[in-house]
């Protein structure tokens, strides 16, 4: 297996509809982890941060959370998840199988398969981009994500009083988390690429 020019710029060469999609990711990923934040400063002087209003919607709330069916339902879809996920891990662990085994057919059986050192090659690709994946999603877990996080936190918290700030904040946790969801992508992209 042999990696060309043509073959890197294929996988790197960002288009705008990839950069559109990787910062897409990165607002959807920031909005999430924050929509607390971003609605506790949304209503802040609004009619909704009043004490009575918050303890109507609280009761509101808790009266239709008590009622059985909605807790049935509720458990329903949770076992119903878990039986989807615990059906997708043993699928895997099936078609890892079988394709093991297939492997094994193919070289006890056939002959001419192509040089040791070429197959052996495109491994050590994978195991590489694996080892990527691992270091790359840990650091970014432990330090990126964080930093970003508290930058989006401080554009939202200093938007009303200091917006020039405010915005470098956004534009530098925007640029950062786009920049490692692009990184997760290229990696994806090599291993799909290899395969």
């Amino acid at each position: 297996m042999s990696i060309n020019t043509t073959d890197v710029l294929a996988v790197l060469k960002p288009s705008v509809k990839r950069i559109a999609w990787t910062f897409g990711i990165a607002v959807g990923l920031l909005v999430v982890i924050n929509i607390n934040l971003i609605l506790l400063q949304a209503t802040s002087n609004t009619i909704l941060a009043q004490s009575d209003v918050q303890d109507s919607i609280i009761s509101q709330l808790q009266d239709w959370t008590s009622s059985p069916i909605l807790n049935l339902a509720i458990l329903v879809i949770f076992w119903v998840c878990v039986g989807l996920i615990a059906y997708s891990v043993i699928y895997a662990i099936y078609s890892l199988a079988t394709e093991a085994q297939n492997e094994v057919v193919v070289e006890e059986e056939y002959v001419n398969r192509g040089e040791t050192k070429k197959r052996l090659k495109g491994s050590a690709y994978a195991l590489g981009i694996i080892a990527a994946m691992i270091i790359l999603g840990l650091i970014s877990l432990r330090i990126l994500v964080p930093l970003w996080n508290s930058w989006f936190e401080n554009f939202i918290l200093g938007l009303r009083s200091t917006p020039i700030t405010a915005i470098l904040y956004l534009f530098a946790s925007l640029l950062g988390l786009a920049i490692n969801v692009y990184a997760f992508e290229v990696l994806i992209n090599w291993s799909l690429y290899l395969e």
